[in-house]
């Protein structure tokens, strides 16, 4: 199975290098013939790499809410099918931010939900929200940064939505929502979707 070789697997950070406060969300492209993937993380480059996931992991990302502010973790993903697994993915390095809104001293924050899953033709809602903890109005602004270019609908707002397209095969789309506070200050952050066939 051609599929099994290493470096079949690229797996993305919805926030490169960097997440704010709670969860790690990984995604990754799906991958022909695999019915399910495997989640490794290490604290050290290389590993060795514990199995994070209790149970297979049925779509192309996956959210660890098991990480320490300040700490550097280090993942890879596998795909299994047919009984086997694959080589481990790229190695992935992760340094769990300490942002807390509550505390920020000047900064406005941006947050997004979980990924999601849907199928062609489905309405797909993009949830954000967005704070300044200085008070100072915000705008939004929603672009599409992975997967065919799909039309967003109220682009502007912290709530937006596009219609899933028709797609050959499972396909995964980002899209970055952008806080801008009227001082200037930014902040974003990032959701993935899967599209399934």
């Amino acid at each position: 199975m051609r599929w099994l070789r290493r470096g079949m697997l690229a797996v993305q950070l919805l926030v490169p290098g960097l997440v704010w406060a709670g969860p790690v969300h990984l995604a990754w492209n799906a991958v022909t013939g695999a019915s399910s993937y495997n989640i490794y993380r290490s604290t050290t480059t290389g590993g060795p790499y514990t199995r994070q996931n209790d149970s297979p992991v049925m779509s192309p990302f996956y959210s660890d809410d098991n990480v320490d502010a300040g700490m550097t973790y280090f993942y890879v993903v596998t795909a299994v099918g047919s009984g086997n697994e694959s080589g481990y993915s790229n190695e992935l390095k992760v340094v769990a931010g300490k942002y807390d809104p509550t505390s920020a001293a000047e900064t406005p924050a941006a947050r997004t939900r979980p990924p999601v899953t849907a199928r062609s033709g489905q309405l797909v809602v993009l949830s954000g929200t967005g704070w300044d903890p200085e008070d100072r109005s915000l705008t939004f602004s929603w672009s599409q940064v992975v997967g065919p270019t799909v039309p967003i609908i109220g682009a502007n707002k912290p709530e937006a939505a596009f219609i899933a397209p028709q797609v050959t095969k499972d396909t995964l789309f980002a899209f970055t929502l952008t806080v801008t506070s009227s001082d200037g200050s930014v902040a974003f952050d990032t959701i993935y979707v899967a599209i399934s066939f």
